[in-house]
C-alpha cells in the first residue's frame, strides 16, 4: 500500500522515481540481531562502552535503532518520523527548543538534512525497565561518545550535515 501510494503520487506530480520493494518494508527491530559490539556492521558499529549491541542493517531507513544492551537504546528518526510526532509540537528538535542537549531521562542531538528528512534527530534513553537518571547518573565518556559516533553515522548515510556536539 506505502509502495502503491508513494508511485501514485509521484505519477501525478511528475516526479521520476525508482520505486521501493513493498517485501523490504519491515520494521527496523523485525531484523535486529545481537552481537558482540566488536562484531557490529550495522547501526551500532564501532560503539565501545559496553560488550554487546543489538543492532539492525545500516540502510537509508527514516527511523534506526541501535541497542547497547544493558545501557541506552539509541535511535534516530528522520523526516516524517521526526516532524510528525505529537512531541515536536513543543519544539522542532524531536520535541525540544534546543538542536543538542541532555535532561533526566534523555540526550539527543541533530542534523539539518536535505529536502523532506528536513531535521534528523538522535536520541539516547535508559534502555527499558532501567530507572536510570542522567541528571544523578551522567552519561560516562565512552557513552557520549558512542551516542555521537551513532549520531555521525546515521547522519553520513543519509546525506545530513554532521550532529551538534551533546553539550
Amino acid at each position: 500500500m506505502v509502495t502503491g501510494t508513494a508511485q501514485r503520487a509521484a505519477d501525478k506530480t511528475g516526479c521520476v522515481t525508482a520505486p521501493g520493494n513493498a517485501d523490504e518494508l519491515t520494521a527496523p527491530a523485525a531484523a535486529a540481531r545481537t552481537v558482540s559490539a566488536g562484531d557490529a556492521t550495522g547501526t551500532c558499529k564501532g560503539m565501545t562502552s559496553v560488550s554487546a549491541v543489538r543492532e539492525t542493517a545500516a540502510g537509508v531507513s527514516p527511523a534506526e535503532e541501535c541497542l547497547l544492551v544493558g545501557s541506552l537504546q539509541l535511535t534516530a528518526a528522520y523526516g516524517p518520523f521526526n516532524d510528525a510526532s505529537d512531541a515536536v509540537v513543543n519544539g522542532k528538535y524531536g520535541g525540544h527548543d534546543t538542536p543538542s542537549g541532555v535532561e533526566r531521562d534523555t540526550a539527543w542531538t541533530s542534523a539539518t538534512c536535505q529536502g523532506a528528512l528536513g531535521i534528523g534527530y538522535y536520541n539516547a534513553s535508559p534502555v527499558e525497565g532501567n530507572d536510570r537518571r542522567f541528571t544523578s547518573n551522567p552519561l560516562t565518556k565512552s557513552e557520549r561518545a558512542d551516542i555521537q559516533r551513532f549520531a555521525d553515522q546515521s547522519a553520513a548515510r543519509h546525506g545530513c550535515g554532521s550532529p551538534v556536539e551533546l553539550p
